[in-house]
């Protein structure tokens, strides 16, 4: 069965949706001030029930296409070229992700799309928590960027 991390899906919404967090590098540094602002609007957009049908019903959009996807004939090819790897066995040419993510299940399909919906109602919880957090990992971010450009430096000067 296919699992949705809310903490990924609020980190990744926090990140791309925040314009102080996705900020070029050309703009002036966004205060902490504004990171937390930015970070309290999504956190509350993500607790609008509205808005997280509105994410849950794209999410499971995208994953129902995503499970129509014909994987058979990749597999297949996969299978000739290690024929003792994990890959190794006999499937349908015409078998899509769904076929295989399913192994069966005829309640797969509704059990994914109440996970979505489900972790969708979770990220707005998580996006108050990723809210307190936003500052103090942007903070981070820019020391580990400051490092990583000292230590390219160092490595120029060798």
């Amino acid at each position: 069965m296919i699992k949705f991390s809310p903490v990924v899906l609020a980190v990744a919404a926090l990140v791309s949706a925040s314009p102080s967090v996705a900020a070029p590098e050309s703009d002036a540094r966004i205060s902490r001030a504004e990171v937390a602002r930015d970070a309290e609007n999504l956190a509350r957009a993500l607790n609008d029930p509205r808005r997280q049908e509105q994410i849950a019903d794209v999410f499971s959009a995208v994953m129902k296409a995503m499970m129509q996807l014909p994987v058979g004939q990749i597999q297949q090819a996969v299978a000739k070229a290690d024929p003792n790897g994990r890959m190794a066995r006999d499937i349908d040419p015409d078998a899509t992700l769904g076929d295989i993510a399913s192994r069966g299940d005829p309640h797969f399909a509704d059990r994914m799309d109440d996970n979505i919906h489900n972790g969708t109602r979770m990220m707005g919880t998580m996006g108050a928590t990723m809210a307190k957090m936003a500052p103090v990992l942007v903070d981070m971010a820019r020391d580990m960027e400051a490092q990583v450009r000292r230590q390219w430096k160092d490595s120029e000067r060798r």
